[in-house]
């Protein structure tokens, strides 16, 4: 046998022996396989994928690719699913990542530096093999082909440029860098750097064919991330540049310095801190302190070769491509402020340097002499027995927890599905995100479970709300017991089942009423604290509402009287905005004479409460958060909304109060859904409550809308949900909240018409004109008895009024008096039409008005010099003025 083919065997043997070692301590991890909901999503993908659905991004985001699903797909189609098999999908991912690994040490290296690194790879970090194991969706794959790009890219630098090779290696770096584009945006770490070195070698490569193969094989590899982004309204684009939370530069790199890189070198477990942190005392200290050696051992080395590259552009050994990732990594990560995560998995891709770095020190230094080959190997051994006990101390082998654990799990999800099953349950409520996703993952889907508050699949969602049963499973106090007194509170029907601790709610079925939304017009409201605010609350305004302006305690309340005894009243709805400004702890108090006093409803509210929506389905809303109370139906003509809980960080928030009195037609979703397909076609975009969109074609549900938040909508408002103005719309909603939702739309100016079928109102509502663009006089309101009072200086005839608040504040036209006179001593009462901006705002029930203004005050054409405007219970501010029209602009 010759000696290069002997080489080669001895070769092939030790990555042989390197790959066994790697598939085995990646193995151990797959006898009680953990599995936390992000990791169960992608599982969960991997399913869709098999039914015949293909989703390109991870669900609820509009970045990172589903590379990992498409591959657990194939696997559980070979092994069926199963955590383990679902474990299969980044193993086989971190393969590709270790062959690149060894092949990238050994073309810089040569082959001992190649084994070496393949060593070191396959052994450890414990959070790199966390990552080669766990189904974390992007992390793994951006890693490996990120290496791979780095493969080519040194591959390239031993080329010559125009050569058709050179060609095919153009080709191959555009697809990889375009699905790895896909894949996640940080991949961005890889193909800054490559792209530079590229760059240097070959200047003349922007003008060369073989770049627009790149690029064509680019746009190939990334062609799933531009058709979500086309179908989507460019939604990644938007998540890219839309602010989001992060910290200062430096205060990312003290991050990556102090915290992060401990952990991501295996000497530090991540969950921990202080003494408890470290693997193992002393050792990790000193490995620390022998892979900073190597890294300032390398920046100066392969520092020089990046000198010699950017300067001379042909020279260099490659080494340099790996300095620059690590500047990329850090800089990247410094400028989007990354550390506001709290997370170390955006720095994953710095185990594409790690085992090369250490492996160029130990080949360098194993080649100077005796006492450098013993230091090497000491080095290396040291390295490698803190990398065996950290994965040793996290995997089920040396964590006894973790076995029982998944065996817990499991077997829950089993028991749970199947008692659902048996009551003919096929989805289930679940508070918790952390657990939802795991169950259904784990039970095959027999059993949807459906994370109230916002499911990362809305298709979930929609399932739910078509069933024919759904059941609610909650556990441990204090939310089982307010769980129960929100379904009490919302006048469900239900029975309840406790499983291995588990509560679960089934069976559940609505009160027999079927509200229907009565006008405000009339009403007098008087709310304490802040009662200049209280019309607010029943103003058809979204942007507008009352608020306690301090934290939420005993003795707040909103208190209405509807003007007259209404027969049969059974419901409260409250529009919160967001779920934080609920009322802790309501009691919802009813009259008849505003005397003698009764108790209809009390109740804590679930951290996202709910409301019944398309008849026997229950939803809760994160963001547009609205809250239903329902009793026995009363006559009643005072109500009284008492907080008696406490959440001291909270405003309490009533942004709409809508009453109910029963007697509105029931609800048919599914019937009304073919309904507005035949009036309106399959393609008209409808917007509607979420147990009518469950039933209606994709192409009807319009998508949340993408433009900035204007400074005017109030942070607890999602700019998404913004309508246009410049065009027809469509609403359908429950014929109970049909009055409501015209209302709204007519005090923004919109011309609206109905028709009714099946308990739901279609309004086909087209936009105003343009307002007029004069400007009237402006007069200053002086006060004057109960009201404020202007003097016109001649008698003119009124038909528009703009009213003008005091700067920085806001008024609303609701619980307005407005009155005129010809002498200042007799006033009338004028009927008028308060006409908001024209902008809407979708409540995820009704249509609102958006704008806080300004308000006009439209009446008939009348004579007068004197006005005066007044308001019960709430006085007006001073300093208001007004703005009178003239007629016919």
């Amino acid at each position: 046998m010759s000696p290069n083919l002997e080489k080669g065997t001895s070769t092939l043997w030790w990555i042989a022996v390197i790959a066994l070692l790697a598939l085995a301590v990646r193995g151990i991890f797959f006898l009680a396989p953990s599995l936390d909901s992000d990791q169960a999503v992608v599982g969960l993908m991997g399913m869709d994928i098999l039914e015949g659905h293909l989703p390109l991004m991870f669900w609820g985001q509009d970045y990172g690719g589903s590379l990992e699903s498409i591959v657990a797909a194939g696997f559980f189609a070979l092994f069926g699913v199963s955590r383990q098999s679902l474990y299969l999908s980044p193993t086989f991912m971190s393969l590709f990542y270790l062959a690149a690994i060894y092949l990238i040490g050994r073309n810089l290296w040569g082959r001992r530096a190649g084994l070496a690194a393949l060593f070191l790879a396959s052994l450890g970090p414990f959070y790199l093999i966390w990552h080669s194991v766990l189904p974390r969706a992007i992390y793994i794959d951006t890693l490996a082909l990120g290496v791979w790009l780095i493969w080519v890219t040194l591959r390239a630098l031993r080329r010559e440029p125009g050569t058709r090779e050179y060609a095919r290696l153009c080709a191959v770096f555009g697809l990889l860098a375009g699905v790895a584009m896909w894949c996640h945006m940080l991949a961005v770490y890889f193909i800054l750097p490559c792209a530079l070195v590229w760059w240097r070698r070959d200047p003349r490569l922007m003008i060369r064919p073989a770049f627009a193969l790149m690029m064509a094989a680019f746009f190939l590899g990334s062609l799933p991330l531009w058709w979500h982004n086309v179908v989507t309204d460019w939604s990644t684009y938007y998540f890219m540049f839309h602010p989001k939370p992060k910290e200062p530069f430096w205060q990312s790199l003290r991050f990556i310095w102090e915290r992060s890189l401990p952990v991501l070198l295996g000497a530090h477990y991540f969950a921990l801190s202080g003494k408890d942190a470290v693997v193992v005392p002393v050792l990790s200290q000193a490995v620390l302190a022998l892979t900073g050696l190597s890294a300032m051992a390398g920046l100066i080395f392969w520092g020089k070769n990046l000198v010699r590259r950017l300067v001379w552009g042909n020279r260099g050994d490659g080494s340099e491509v790996l300095l620059l990732t690590v500047g990329a990594v850090v800089l990247v990560f410094g400028v989007m402020g990354l550390s506001s995560s709290g997370t170390h998995r955006y720095l994953v891709p710095l185990y594409a340097v790690w085992p090369l770095l250490l492996a160029w020190a130990f080949d360098r230094l194993g080649q100077r002499g005796v006492a450098g080959r013993m230091a090497a190997w000491a080095g290396l051994g040291a390295v490698a027995v803190l990398l065996a006990v950290g994965v040793y101390r996290v995997s089920p082998l040396g964590d006894p927890d973790l076995k029982p654990r998944y065996e817990g799990f499991t077997t829950l999800a089993r028991d749970m599905s199947g008692f659902l099953a048996s009551q003919g349950v096929s989805h289930a409520y679940v508070s918790h995100y952390w657990v939802a996703p795991v169950l259904t993952f784990d039970c095959r889907k027999k059993v949807v479970f459906v994370v109230s508050r916002k499911d990362r699949n809305p298709a979930f969602e929609r399932g739910l709300l078509r069933a024919e049963r759904f059941a609610f499973c909650e556990i441990g106090k204090p939310a089982v017991p307010r769980l129960r007194q929100n379904l009490l509170s919302l006048g469900a029907r239900f029975q309840e089942h406790e499983l291995r601790g588990w509560r679960i709610f089934y069976d559940v079925t609505p009160p027999p009423q079927h509200p229907q939304a009565l006008s405000p017009a009339e009403w007098r409201v008087q709310a304490g604290p802040n009662p200049a605010w209280s019309y607010r609350a029943v103003d058809h305004n979204a942007n507008l509402g009352w608020r306690s302006l301090a934290g939420q305690e005993p003795g707040q309340q909103v208190a209405v009287d509807l003007g007259r005894v209404v027969p049969q009243v059974c419901q409260v709805l409250l529009f919160n905005g967001m779920a934080e400004d609920a009322p802790h702890r309501i009691r919802v108090m009813g009259s008849v004479d505003g005397q003698a006093w009764q108790r209809l409803a009390e109740v804590e509210g679930d951290p996202v409460p709910y409301a019944w929506t398309g008849d026997d389905k229950l939803v809760a809303l994160r963001f547009d958060s609205w809250q239903e109370l329902r009793f026995t139906p009363h006559d009643l003509r005072y109500l009284r909304l008492e907080q008696v809980g406490h959440r001291p960080k909270w405003n309490w928030s009533v942004l709409e109060l809508l009453v109910g009195a029963a007697g509105a037609p029931r609800p048919e979703p599914q019937a009304a859904a073919h309904w507005l397909r035949q009036e309106l076609g399959p393609h008209a975009q409808v917007w509607c409550p979420p147990g009518l969109a469950a039933w209606l074609p994709e192409k009807m549900r319009p998508q949340a809308l993408r433009h900035g938040h204007p400074d005017w909508l109030p942070k607890y408002l999602r700019a998404s949900w913004l309508l246009p103005d410049d065009h027809r719309l469509f609403f359908a909603v429950e014929s109970g909240r049909l009055g409501y939702a015209l209302a709204a739309l007519r005090g923004a100016g919109w011309r609206a018409e109905s028709k009714t079928a099946h308990g739901y109102g279609l309004i086909i509502a087209d936009p105003p004109q343009a307002p007029p663009a004069a400007q009237g006089q402006k007069l200053t309101l002086l006060p004057q008895g109960d009201g404020l009072v202007a003097d016109l200086g001649a008698g003119r005839k009124l038909a528009q009024v703009e009213l003008l608040p005091p700067q920085g504040q806001t008024l609303t036209p609701a619980g307005l008096r407005l009155e005129l006179s010809r002498d200042g001593a007799a006033f009338t009462p004028a009927t008028f039409q308060a006409r908001w901006p024209s902008r809407l705002y979708w409540s995820g029930l009704a249509p609102m008005a958006a704008m806080p203004g300004p308000v006009r005050l439209e009446l008939a054409p009348t004579t007068a010099r004197y006005l005066r405007l007044s308001r019960r219970e709430a006085p007006l501010p001073a300093g208001l003025a007004l703005s009178v029209i003239p007629v016919g602009k």
